[in-house]
């Protein structure tokens, strides 16, 4: 059985899990306990972060998996890549990334610079007093857009809406 892996721009940037034996998300836990002000547009410009590498790196050299150019598209079973080359496969997972499309909020919402993502300060719209968020990048500090800023903004937000709702 073949493994493909494609991804939008091509070759994933994967990185070494550890830097001088530190797992490498250890190095910033102390940066997202620091004011969002000192990060100037990272929450705007929100770059992509690398994958650490569990394994992929010695499996692409194995030959376990095969890197493979941009889906260009999809019909019947058959799947076209950039590189003009098209293959049918057994099974597909479509791992499509984390979007924030919110098409349905008012278009006069404050927004990222490049309007990917709503803005939020401590978690809660500064246009819409009420609205909060919980997923997207830097609503409370660095980590909101990942699973453990998630699993820390989400207590904080419930006591927020709590403490909101038993003040009326």
């Amino acid at each position: 059985m073949q493994l493909d892996l494609s991804a939008r721009g091509g070759k994933p940037y994967v990185v070494p899990q550890r830097f001088l034996g530190i797992e490498l998300h250890d190095w910033f836990y102390p940066l997202e306990k620091l004011p969002l002000w000192l990060f100037g547009g990272y929450c705007d410009r929100r770059p992509t972060l690398p994958a650490t590498d569990l394994g992929f790196g010695a499996y692409v050299r194995e030959g376990r998996i095969r890197v493979r150019a941009e889906v260009s598209h999809a019909r019947n079973g058959v799947f076209s890549f950039a590189d003009g080359t098209s293959q049918s496969y057994d099974a597909v997972v479509l791992a499509t990334g984390f979007r924030f499309g919110t098409p349905f909020l008012p278009l006069e919402l404050s927004r990222s610079s490049r309007g990917s993502h709503p803005l939020a300060i401590a978690g809660e719209s500064p246009d819409w007093p009420g609205l909060f968020f919980c997923g997207t990048p830097c609503s409370r500090g660095l980590a909101s857009e990942f699973l453990r800023g998630i699993a820390l903004d989400a207590p904080v937000l419930a006591r927020a809406i709590r403490d909101r709702m038993l003040d009326r």
